[in-house]
C-alpha cells in the first residue's frame, strides 16, 4: 500500500516543481496496492530516522494510559472472578456456630418447688454441606462464567482497536494539518509577492487598478484560509492530547501501512473469523444458551449431603454435657411453584433467540464495515494518483502562466487562477494521503487485525485471562470450544 510520507508532500508544495522534485514525488508515492517501491521504502527509512515523536510512542502511551482501556481491563478481571465463584460451588461448605448465656428455672413436683439457678448453657456445632447433583445448574454456571470472560475479552480487544485507530487518525490529522498550514503559508507568501509586483506594474502603467484589487482580494482570501488552517491544527492537536494523554511535539513520519489482504473476499474471511464485535456476540449467545440450562435446572431434583457435630453444656442441669453427631442425604424435588420456573425457562429461550439475532446483526455489520473500508482504501488510492498528476500539471501550468504574464500574454487574473488551482491540488493531495492511511488502518480494525504490535507497541499489558482464553480467542482465530 502507499506510504504516508510528509517529505514527499512538502516537496510537492514548492512554488515551482522542477524535474528533480517531480521524480522524488513519483518515487515516494507510486507504490503498488500490495506493497511499496524500493524508493519509497528507502524514503520511509530516512524519515523514520529523523527526530520527532513517533506513531509507536503515541500508540504506546494511549495503550498504557487510556481510561477506556483501563476500564475494559478492569471488567475482564471482574469477569475472571466469576469463574472462581463458580468453582466455589463445587466445593463443600463448612460452617461453625456457637452460643452461650445464663438461665434460671424452677420445677414443681407434688407441691414441692425446686429452683435451678446459675445455669450457663452453651453450645457449639460444626456443619458440613456438599451438593452432589444440581440438575445441571453448576455446569451451566461454568459455561456462563467462561462466556462472560470471552465477552469481556472481546470488548477489551474492540476497545484496544478503537483506541489505536483513534491514535492513528489523530496522529496523521496533526501531520496533515501541519502540511496544510505550510502549504497555505507558502501561498500567502506567493500572493504577497504577486501583489507587490502588481502594484509595481500599476505604478508604471502596465496594468490597471482592477488587477491590483484582484491580487489584494486573493491575498486576503489566502490569509483567511491560513487562519482557518491554523485553527484546525490546534483542534487536531487538542484531539491528539485527549486520546494520547499529552500534547504532540514534532511528529515523525509514521511507518508504512502493514500488509493488507489481496482482495475483498480475503478481508471478509479474516473479519468473520477475528472481528472482536462478532466474537463478543458469539460469546454472548453462548451465555444465553447456558442461562436456559440454569432455568431448566430449577425443575430437576437437587441432591446433597449434610453432616453436623454438636456439643452442648448445662442446657437443663449443672455440669450436664450432651454430644451429638448426624449425617443425612437430602433430596429436593420441586412439585409446584406456581409456574415460575417454566416461565423463566421460556424467557431464557427468548433471550437466546434475541442473542442469536444479535449475532446475525453483528455478522452483517462486520461485512458492511469491511466492504466500506475496502472501498475507502481503493478510492483514496485513486485520489492520490489523480492528485499527484494534478499537482504536477498545475505546478507546470502556474510556472508557464507566470512567464507568459511577464511578456503580456496573460493577465493578473490568469496567474491568480493558476495559483489557486495549484493550491487546491496540493491540499487535495495532502488530504488524500491522510485518508488513505486512516482507511487502511480502519480496514485492519474491521478485520480484527489492528494489533498494538503493528504500530510498534512492544509493551504487554494483556490481562491474565488473555492467555487462559488463548485457545478460544488467541490470535483472533477460533480453534475450538471449551
Amino acid at each position: 500500500m502507499r506510504f504516508w510520507m510528509r517529505s514527499a508532500l512538502l516537496a510537492a508544495t514548492t512554488a515551482v516543481v522542477g524535474a528533480g522534485s517531480q521524480a522524488a514525488a513519483e518515487g515516494a508515492l507510486s507504490a503498488s496496492p500490495g506493497g511499496a517501491t524500493p524508493q519509497a521504502e528507502a524514503f520511509a527509512a530516512t524519515e523514520a530516522a529523523a527526530s520527532g515523536e513517533t506513531l509507536a510512542a503515541a500508540a504506546a502511551g494511549a495503550y498504557r494510559d487510556n481510561p477506556n482501556l483501563q476500564a475494559a481491563r478492569a471488567r475482564v478481571r471482574a469477569a475472571g472472578e466469576g469463574r472462581r465463584q463458580v468453582f466455589a460451588g463445587y466445593l463443600p461448605e463448612l460452617s461453625f456456630s456457637a452460643s452461650g448465656g445464663v438461665s434460671a428455672a424452677e420445677s414443681e413436683v407434688n407441691g414441692v418447688t425446686t429452683p435451678r439457678e446459675g445455669l450457663g448453657p452453651a453450645s457449639a456445632s460444626v456443619q458440613l454441606r456438599q451438593s452432589l447433583f444440581t440438575g445441571g445448574r453448576r455446569g451451566a454456571q461454568s459455561r456462563i462464567a467462561e462466556g462472560q470472560v470471552g465477552v469481556a475479552l472481546a470488548r477489551l480487544r474492540a476497545a484496544e482497536q478503537s483506541v489505536l485507530l483513534a491514535v492513528v487518525s489523530a496522529f496523521v490529522d496533526v501531520r496533515r494539518d501541519q502540511d496544510r498550514v505550510a502549504i497555505r503559508a507558502n501561498s500567502v507568501e506567493v500572493l504577497a509577492r504577486q501583489l507587490q509586483a502588481a502594484r509595481d506594474r500599476f505604478e508604471v502603467g502596465e496594468i490597471t487598478l482592477t488587477d491590483v484589487a484582484q491580487a489584494e482580494a486573493r491575498l486576503a482570501g489566502a490569509q483567511a484560509g491560513l487562519a482557518a488552517a491554523q485553527a484546525q491544527l490546534q483542534a487536531s492537536r487538542a484531539s491528539f492530547e485527549e486520546i494520547v494523554g499529552e500534547a504532540p511535539g514534532e511528529l515523525a513520519a509514521p511507518p508504512p501501512v502493514p500488509s493488507l489482504p489481496a482482495g475483498l473476499s480475503e478481508a471478509l474471511s479474516a473479519a468473520l473469523a477475528a472481528n472482536p464485535d462478532l466474537i463478543g456476540a458469539e460469546e454472548a449467545a453462548r451465555v444465553s444458551g447456558a442461562q436456559v440450562d440454569i432455568e431448566r435446572a430449577a425443575l430437576r431434583p437437587q441432591v446433597g449431603i449434610v453432616g453436623s457435630v454438636q456439643r452442648a453444656y448445662e442446657t437443663s442441669a449443672p455440669d450436664l454435657r450432651a454430644d451429638s453427631a448426624s449425617a443425612a442425604a437430602q433430596v429436593t424435588l420441586p412439585l409446584y411453584e406456581g409456574g415460575l420456573a417454566r416461565s423463566r425457562t421460556r424467557a431464557a429461550r427468548q433471550n437466546l433467540a434475541g442473542a442469536e439475532a444479535d449475532l446475525e446483526t453483528a455478522r452483517r455489520q462486520v461485512i458492511a464495515d469491511v466492504t466500506a473500508a475496502w472501498s475507502a482504501v481503493l478510492a483514496a488510492q485513486r485520489v492520490i494518483d489523480a492528485s499527484q498528476t494534478q499537482v504536477r500539471a498545475n505546478a507546470l501550468a502556474f510556472e508557464g502562466v507566470e512567464q507568459e504574464q511577464q511578456v503580456g500574454l496573460r493577465t493578473t487574473l490568469d496567474v491568480l487562477d493558476a495559483e489557486q488551482e495549484l493550491l487546491e491540488s496540493r491540499l487535495a493531495l495532502v488530504g488524500a494521503e491522510r485518508d488513505h492511511y486512516v482507511a487502511a488502518h480502519r480496514l485492519l480494525a474491521a478485520m480484527g487485525a489492528l494489533e498494538p504490535v503493528l504500530l510498534g507497541v512492544n509493551e504487554d499489558l494483556s490481562d491474565p485471562f488473555h492467555h487462559e482464553a488463548e485457545a478460544r480467542i488467541g490470535g483472533w482465530s477460533r480453534s475450538g470450544e471449551d
